[in-house]
């Protein structure tokens, strides 16, 4: 891991997995992975079922057999590290969410500014150190509603299509799906100013106030 791409940026461990478990390279091809939401726009989305999906046999010349690639992913799930199902105690990324950098899983941090999932390493939860970055919890919480095409993210509702997530490098996290697909998402830091809430800023303004009536 860690060499340079022929595209940019260096292969990380989620790219060589899309390698493995893309079925283009068994010279068959699965269409309609996605659809286009908005035609203006071209923004699209995965299609979970709410199109047909067309399984073309032989479109192209493979470089592997149908066997090899059926072998591949039946080694990779074998190798899979087992995650024990975490209680969620009504936070519903709990037991879902893991880091990419050393396999802990992410645990929810609130401060009085903002709500983020940080791997559990970096907070001191678990023994050893990770510099893994964090996500804001609004940030995450977005990009799952525009993924599932719902407001209700409940645990039920997040595990009935998403497998697990992973926050494989500062800013990009890789949805692995139920149905084999991964999906990958990155996102930009907002400033210390832009993420202030007007309930934040009042907040922090009560709590100064009583410090002062104090002094």
């Amino acid at each position: 891991m860690g060499e340079p791409r022929k595209q940019g940026g260096k292969w990380k461990a989620s790219d060589i997995r899309s390698l493995l478990k893309n079925e283009k390279h068994t010279g068959n091809a699965l269409l309609n992975k996605r659809y286009t939401i908005d035609p203006l726009t071209k923004e699209t989305k995965y299609n979970y079922g709410e199109r047909p999906q067309y399984f073309v046999q032989n479109s192209h010349e493979g470089i592997i057999s149908w066997e090899l690639f059926e072998a591949v992913k039946e080694e990779m799930r074998r190798r899979a590290p087992i995650k024990k199902a975490l209680p969620h105690h009504g936070k519903p990324f709990t037991g879902l969410l893991f880091c990419g950098a050393c396999g802990a899983p992410f645990n929810r941090k609130k401060t009085p500014v903002r709500v983020f999932w940080r791997c559990a390493r970096n907070l001191g939860m678990r023994d050893g150190k990770c510099d893994m970055k964090g996500i804001p919890e609004q940030v995450l919480e977005d990009m799952l509603c525009e993924l599932l095409g719902t407001n209700d993210l409940s645990h039920e509702n997040i595990t009935a299509k998403i497998e697990e997530m992973t926050i494989t490098q500062p800013n990009e996290i890789v949805f692995f799906m139920k149905d084999g697909t991964e999906v990958k998402r990155t996102w930009k830091d907002r400033s210390r100013s832009e993420s202030w809430t007007k309930e934040m800023r009042e907040k922090v303004a009560e709590q100064n106030r009583k410090r002062a009536r104090h002094e």
